[in-house]
C-alpha cells in the first residue's frame, strides 16, 4: 500500500526507479585568451590529428611550438571500417606515451572531423577515460572540429581547449563550441517483470547469479 508523506514533510520516494541519463550537445563558450602552447601546465602535450590529411601535420606542428603532432589517417571510407582503423591507432599511440618515461602529466588532444567521424568522437572519448583512470597522470581531450582541413583552425581549437580539458568531448559546429553533458532522466519503477505464479527456468549462472536471480524472483512473486 501507498505510503503517505507526513504533513509539510518531504515527497514520498518510489520504492523503486530508474534513473536514465541521456546524452546531449550543451552550448559552452571557452572563456579566456587562449595562451601560447608553453604556457600549459602540462609537462607534454601531444596532439593526434585522426583522420585528417597527413599533410597537415606539419603546418599545425609549427603553429604549436612545444606540441608533440602526430597523424593517423585510414583509407576506409565505410563508418565503421573508418573508425576501427583510426582507433586501433590511436590506442597503439595512446599506450606509447604511456610506455615512455618521464615527469609530469600529459595532455592528449585528437582533433578528428566532426562531419566525417563525429559517431567515432564518444567512442574515442572513452578509450582516453579509460587510460586516463589507469594512469591519472594522462589527461584526454576529443575534439570534433567541423573545418578539420585548415591548420590554423586546428591550432587555435587546440589552444583553446587545452584551457578546459576538463571538458573530455567537446565538438566545434558553426561557429559554436559544445560540450558533451550528461542529462539525467527519471522513469519510475514499472513493476516487476515477474508473474505470479509462473514458471521460470535459469540457465548458466552455477557462480551464485543463478541463485541471486532466483531469490528476486521469489522475493517479488506471490508464489
Amino acid at each position: 500500500p501507498a505510503v503517505s508523506a507526513p504533513a509539510g514533510g518531504p515527497a514520498p520516494v518510489p520504492a523503486s526507479a530508474t534513473t536514465l541519463f541521456v546524452p546531449r550537445w550543451t552550448p559552452r563558450t571557452a572563456t579566456g585568451v587562449p595562451r601560447p602552447a608553453d604556457g600549459s601546465p602540462y609537462r607534454r602535450h601531444v596532439v593526434i590529428l585522426c583522420g585528417t590529411p597527413a599533410f597537415l601535420r606539419g603546418g599545425v606542428e609549427r603553429l604549436l611550438p612545444g606540441v608533440r603532432c602526430h597523424a593517423v589517417t585510414t583509407a576506409g571510407q565505410r563508418p565503421e571500417t573508418r573508425f576501427t582503423d583510426l582507433s586501433r591507432q590511436v590506442f597503439q599511440l595512446v599506450r606509447t606515451l604511456v610506455g615512455e618515461a618521464h615527469d609530469g602529466t600529459t595532455l592528449v588532444q585528437v582533433v578528428t572531423s566532426g562531419t566525417e567521424d563525429e559517431e567515432a568522437g564518444p567512442a574515442l572519448s572513452a578509450l582516453l577515460r579509460t587510460t586516463a583512470l589507469e594512469n591519472p597522470r594522462i589527461t584526454g581531450q576529443v575534439i570534433l572540429l567541423d573545418g578539420a582541413s585548415d591548420p590554423g583552425r586546428i591550432a587555435d581549437a587546440v589552444l583553446e581547449n587545452a584551457r578546459h580539458a576538463d571538458d573530455p568531448l567537446v565538438r566545434h559546429r558553426d561557429a559554436e563550441r559544445h560540450v558533451r553533458t550528461w542529462t539525467p532522466r527519471t522513469a519510475a519503477g514499472a513493476g516487476t517483470p515477474w508473474r505470479s505464479g509462473g514458471t521460470y527456468l535459469i540457465t548458466g549462472g552455477a557462480g551464485g547469479i543463478g541463485a541471486v536471480v532466483a531469490r528476486r524472483i521469489a522475493r517479488d512473486t506471490e508464489r
